[in-house]
């Protein structure tokens, strides 16, 4: 015999042949020794019977042999599927493979993991809708996502392949999907939570500050170039908090970082929700107030601010008077005619507004005022 091991159905041709071989002898055997024992060959008939325990000897050790081996690549077999099974249970990703009726083929341990299920609730030939609604039992989905999920894979056009990101129980799984050479589909199942968190902390940062958390310089200019499009009245305030460096530099960064938290907490807390308070830097915030508004209005809010400012604030047991001085830019439907209206043009006039507050004495808030022009007589 070859020294491979012939694969279970190869050993079972062959102890058919086998079979049928040895009966055939056997048959031939029997049938030479009735003609002999007619014929009155008497002498034959021991040769017949030797040729007949001959076959009988041959078909018992070679299907002796052929057993052995079917055994043993059932055996080798068995320890394939089960190294197999180890190494699908330690991917990173969970992982599971379907056939083309969309019943499961293989399942691995990180996919049970992952969404929380039982391993003895999977099983071999169950079908892709029943290991959904397993995951929607363990709280991963709604039972109508899961329903719609079902439905989608089983309209899943053949030899699709996608990707998509869902919400689960820990968070966000990528889910990926690409057809099997033999037919029906693999999917994998990667848990992205932290990706996805990383990706998202860094877009906030890339429009806000990291220390109060408010929008920074690039999302205000965003913001007053959506309220000019708008074309309604509006205001823009630059705020400075006045005497910030002193406490700064007298008690700490540490002191002076929650001083700014502190006082971009009050300015949140007097506007309006639509309203937004940003910090350009420093000790330098601003305040675009979105419209409609009226004059009245942003001279009311922009008072309320240096009231609050102007409070004290108690860090760490000490209490810190500081204050703050604002420029308005207040903008006028009528203003959006001239088309020269933008947002430098905006943060200039609240700019000149502010210098001339702190100019008059600081804690107090002034209002652009275009310069007039002298007529010449």
């Amino acid at each position: 015999m070859s020294g491979s091991k012939p694969s279970p159905t190869e050993a079972g041709r062959r102890i058919l042949l086998l079979a049928y071989s040895g009966l055939g002898a056997a048959a031939v055997a029997i049938a030479a020794g009735k003609l002999a024992a007619a014929s009155g060959l008497t002498a034959v008939t021991p040769v017949c019977e030797a040729l007949l325990l001959i076959a009988g000897a041959a078909v018992w050790y070679f299907g002796r042999q052929l057993v052995d081996g079917l055994r043993a690549a059932e055996v080798t077999a068995a320890q394939s599927h089960s190294e197999l099974q180890a190494a699908l249970d330690n991917m990173s990703q969970g992982l599971v493979l379907c056939d083309t009726s969309a019943n499961v083929v293989a399942v691995n341990d990180r996919f049970m993991r992952l969404f929380g299920i039982p391993a003895h609730r999977a099983r071999r030939g169950m079908s892709v809708a029943e290991l959904i609604r397993l995951q929607a039992e363990a709280g991963n989905m709604t039972p109508e996502v899961a329903e719609a999920f079902i439905h989608e894979r089983l309209n899943r056009p053949p030899g699709a392949s996608g990707k998509r990101v869902m919400p689960f129980r820990l968070g966000q799984i990528e889910v990926a999907y690409q057809p099997r050479p033999e037919g029906g589909w693999a999917c994998t199942f990667e848990d992205v939570t932290a990706q996805k968190q990383s990706e998202q902390r860094l877009a906030f940062l890339a429009q806000h500050d990291s220390l109060t958390k408010l929008p920074n310089r690039a999302l205000l200019r965003e913001r007053i170039d959506t309220a000019i499009k708008s074309g309604t009245d509006f205001a823009l305030m630059l705020v400075d908090l006045d005497h910030f460096k002193l406490a700064n530099d007298t008690f700490g960064h540490a002191v002076g970082d929650a001083l700014l938290c502190a006082a971009s907490d009050r300015m949140c807390a007097r506007m309006r929700e639509s309203d937004t308070v940003a910090r350009l830097g420093g000790d330098e915030f601003a305040v675009l107030m979105s419209g409609p508004c009226t004059p009245e209005e942003a001279d009311h809010r922009a008072a309320g601010l240096v009231h609050a400012l102007a409070e004290p604030f108690h860090l760490e047991g000490r209490q810190l008077k500081i204050g703050g001085s604002i420029g308005v830019s207040f903008v006028t439907s009528a203003s959006h005619l001239d088309g020269t209206l933008n947002t430098d043009k905006l943060l200039w006039q609240a700019d000149t507004a502010l210098y001339r507050a702190k100019e008059g004495g600081r804690r107090t808030h002034y209002f652009f005022e275009a310069p007039k022009v002298r007529e010449l007589a």
